[in-house]
């Protein structure tokens, strides 16, 4: 195959696209590891890691972040969101976090940053939010 600029130039963003989903993974993954560790340091058990999707995304996107956590022992959880609504996607992950016993980190991949931010709100039993390229709002915003 004769490598024109055009095909070079797909090329080079395809690798940098993949490198960017890598540091990102990489990311995530050091800062679920900093807050369990928070966890941890008080003697509980590894909490539970609550994986929340993007708009424009579904809870496989979160596949191989949970299978790098499930070799390193921690239990994880993704829901579906339905998108209809925020409240609904805030509900959605507190039914979630509800039916999960101990604490709970929760990472939010773009939309689902702002997601989270509503679900633990005011709960005991998340110590920590991670944000992946994600929406964190401010006190008080709305997404509409």
């Amino acid at each position: 195959m004769k490598i024109t600029p055009t095909n070079q130039g797909a090329r080079a963003r395809s690798r940098l696209t993949l490198a960017a989903a890598a540091l990102v993974a990489l990311i995530t993954l050091a800062a679920i590891g900093a807050a369990a560790s928070a966890s941890a340091a008080r003697g509980d058990r590894k909490p539970t890691i609550v994986l929340v999707h993007g708009a424009f995304a579904s809870p496989a996107a979160w596949k191989k972040v949970a299978d790098a956590l499930h070799k390193d022992g921690y239990d994880t959880a993704m829901p579906a969101l339905e998108l209809q609504s925020v409240a609904g996607d805030v509900s959605i992950v507190r039914a979630t976090l509800d039916s999960i016993g101990g604490e709970k980190i929760l990472v939010g991949h773009s939309y689902g940053g702002f997601v989270i931010s509503n679900a633990a709100f005011g709960r005991t039993d998340v110590p920590g939010l991670v944000y992946t390229a994600a929406y964190v709002p401010d006190a008080g915003e709305s997404s509409q």
